[in-house]
């Protein structure tokens, strides 16, 4: 990963990591700067844990956990759509942001679930819309 951010040719890099240390993150976070090319690690597990090194602290500008939850009801019997849990959970100099996400629909575009889309934080129970 370092060597691609150092590259400066790329537009993002995206690597796949166990574990991130404070130092390697550092390093990762000074070559993406250096070269403004986007650097996403990725950091996922199979039980919940080895969850537990999600809370050692990185160099990261912006730290965010997506989670899946169950699909909204269909009106007939089958599988719904898709939805997640998008948490921006640490952002230098920001506020936290948690967002519900559907799936794409049929024109292929993500979708807010509906009571966020009409209304307000207040009656989405208390998450917020990041769209508008």
């Amino acid at each position: 990963m370092e060597e691609g951010l150092r590259h400066g040719g790329l537009a993002a890099v995206v690597g796949d990591v166990a574990h991130l240390s404070m130092t390697a993150s550092r390093r990762l976070h000074l070559a993406a700067k250096g070269t403004g090319t986007l650097g996403i690690a990725l950091r996922r597990w199979r039980r919940q844990a080895d969850a537990s090194d999600f809370g050692q602290p990185t160099a990261a500008m912006t730290r965010w956990r997506i989670s899946v939850l169950p699909s909204t009801p269909l009106p007939v019997p089958g599988v719904g759509r898709a939805r997640w849990l998008i948490e921006l959970i640490r952002a230098r100099a920001g506020e936290c942001l948690d967002l519900e996400l559907e799936a794409c629909d049929g024109t292929g575009h993500l979708g807010l679930p509906a009571d966020v889309a009409r209304g307000s934080a207040a009656t989405a129970g208390g998450r917020v819309s990041a769209f508008g």
